[in-house]
């Protein structure tokens, strides 16, 4: 069964679809997000230290929108590879501000059952495919005779 980490507590729970057992938080609305943090893409090692920057996130405010857009900040500034979000250009100095006030630890990359996932090599591909199911539908209905 997949494991995954709950992006709202940092726990590690069976399943990315699944609500999480420890703090009860509901999958994120977007399920790409979700599965991507899972041991599809990375190892359980890396998943347990992105948990524990999360943890430590927490830990530092009680307002979940900050929380939120500093996990998404720290992704998106020290994992582009993973994921990279903009935050609203009035918000950013201050979760700048909020993470410049945390020891952060430190998360090594390391690949799940499937590979690292590279966000854009993933969209290339996605692309492709429905470029390739494009030509095949028109070949289909532009029988040649």
């Amino acid at each position: 069964m997949t494991q995954a980490l709950c992006l709202s507590c940092g726990g590690v729970k069976f399943g990315a679809l699944v609500p999480c057992l420890d703090c009860g938080a509901q999958p994120t609305e977007g399920m790409e997000i979700d599965i991507l943090f899972s041991d599809h893409w990375m190892d359980i090692k890396s998943l347990k230290q992105f948990g524990t920057v999360i943890r430590t996130i927490n830990n530092a405010s009680p307002r979940e929108d900050l929380r939120q857009a500093a996990f998404l900040l720290y992704i998106s500034e020290y994992h582009p590879s993973v994921l990279r979000y903009d935050l609203t250009a009035e918000f950013v100095p201050v979760v700048r501000d909020f993470l410049s006030g945390l020891t952060l630890p430190t998360v090594e990359l390391l690949p799940g059952r499937r590979g690292m996932l590279d966000l854009d090599q993933q969209m290339e591909e996605q692309e492709e495919q429905q470029r390739k199911e494009q030509r095949a539908w028109w070949k289909f209905w532009r029988r040649e005779g």
